[in-house]
């Protein structure tokens, strides 16, 4: 890997294909000493080499940032590009001239949120079932529309403290939950996950809560419907990767039979045909 001349690596962002992209910023802007800038070249080396690898169990490519296994220049807050695209104009163009209701999958990762509104997100999405906010700068779901299709919710990377109590409502089918990276420091703020039946995979790597004594067991007896907590059910045994993931998984295959079925009858027709 090579660093501009004088130079400091100041963050990093994934790119689509799976590797980082990092940025730059000019060391006496920095106020980084010559050493300084020498240390976080060399750390910028050694995890773009692949030291990213294995700790990220998969999850880097969906973007988040886990910092406990980061370099420590890329230990900061997440940050949204000034240049971000607002939350409505991304889905207008996921839409791909679709209607709402046709929509079972929606990524709006590194979107602007402006206040925590979902601005273009309502319940029209009737048949949503899996719905990405990665690092748009949520700092509540209350305003999160009513979702009674969704399962899998990806909210990594945002700063949620609390307020938790309309997924049951808003959400009713959910299985999947991903807070990682948020602001949850104690048990009672995700007691109202218990009313999340459904629920089965939930991940708060990265927040303040994991790091409570007796946190698996407690959250266990929290929510006895959970099998998954950040990766891992009861016994540490591994999640499959379509649990772990939470990425749409099943979605496609659905509509393959779909599909499969619509081509069987095609072929059935075609056949009397012939006999006619």
């Amino acid at each position: 890997m090579e660093f501009p001349r004088g130079a400091v690596p100041v963050g990093a962002q994934w790119d689509g294909a799976g590797g980082l992209q990092y940025r730059w910023e000019p060391a006496e802007e920095r106020g980084a000493s010559g050493q300084q800038q020498q240390q976080r070249g060399s750390e910028a080396a050694a995890f773009g080499a692949g030291g990213r690898t294995g700790a990220w169990r998969g999850r880097a490519r969906r973007g988040e940032a886990f910092r406990s296994f980061l370099p420590s220049f890329l230990h900061s807050e997440p940050a949204i590009s000034l240049g971000a695209m607002d939350m409505k104009k991304r889905i207008n163009l996921e839409l791909r001239n679709r209607t709402p209701a046709d929509v079972k999958e929606l990524v709006l990762d590194n979107c602007r949120s402006n206040d925590s509104k979902f601005e273009g997100l309502s319940a029209a999405f009737e048949s949503l079932e899996f719905l990405s906010m990665i690092n748009v700068m949520l700092t509540s779901v209350s305003n999160l529309p009513r979702l009674i299709k969704l399962r899998k919710l990806e909210l990594s990377d945002n700063r949620i403290s609390g307020g938790l109590d309309v997924l049951a409502e808003r959400t009713p089918s959910l299985t999947h939950l991903n807070l990682s990276g948020n602001k949850i420091k104690d048990i009672n703020t995700l007691e109202p996950l218990k009313k999340l039946l459904n629920l089965r995979s939930l991940d708060l790597f990265n927040c303040e809560v994991t790091n409570l004594n007796d946190y698996r067991d407690s959250m266990f007896t929290l929510l006895p419907q959970l099998t998954y907590l950040d990766g891992y059910d009861q016994d540490d045994q591994e999640a499959p990767d379509s649990d772990v993931e939470g990425d749409g998984d099943g979605l496609d295959d659905e509509e393959e039979e779909d599909d499969d079925e619509e081509n069987e009858e095609v072929e059935e027709e075609d056949e009397d045909d012939d006999e006619e």
